[in-house]
């Protein structure tokens, strides 16, 4: 009895100070409803844009997988106490080639996508500022690095002028 109360109040503490349990895909998933019906999708281009993205994030976890354990294979390469260049040099070079890899499956998805809309939902599309998730991640990159940019009143040396 008491963990059930104890868990509640959790749950309580949690929706009043307005965080969700999930992971937004409830919220991502009514923008791209409204999308979609902004865009005029029939139900054939929602369920293969829905099966589309599906596989995209599939084949993408395992890319950024792959390519997590190369780097970390890289750092242990350049922490040993005896740098090993040619294992060094295979390694960058096969990080390289995932690399190569993500970006373009990332391409063929949006040539995908692009084959997927007719000519009048992918001009819609612009109009309603239509961006890619690369472009909406440099955009966040710069909000960031211009609220975390050091003060003009701050020196090199971290002290005040």
């Amino acid at each position: 009895m008491k963990r059930v109360a104890w868990v509640s109040a959790v749950l309580l503490t949690l929706s009043v100070a307005g965080v969700s349990l999930g992971d937004g895909a409830s919220q991502r998933s009514s923008e791209r409803g409204s999308l979609s019906m902004r865009l005029g999708l029939n139900e054939e281009q929602v369920e293969r844009l829905r099966a589309l993205r599906l596989e995209q994030r599939k084949s993408a976890l395992k890319r950024h997988a792959d390519m997590r354990a190369l780097h970390l294979d890289l750092h242990a390469l350049l922490a040993a106490d005896t740098l090993d260049e040619q294992a060094l040099h295979a390694k960058t070079e096969a990080l390289a080639q995932a690399q190569a890899t993500h970006v373009r499956a990332r391409v063929e998805a949006q040539l995908a996508l692009r084959k997927l809309l007719t000519p009048e939902q992918i001009e819609r599309w612009r109009e309603e500022g239509g961006r890619g998730w690369h472009e909406r991640r440099h955009e966040r990159g710069a909000r960031f690095e211009q609220r975390h940019r050091p003060s003009k009143d701050v020196g090199d040396d971290g002290g005040q002028r």
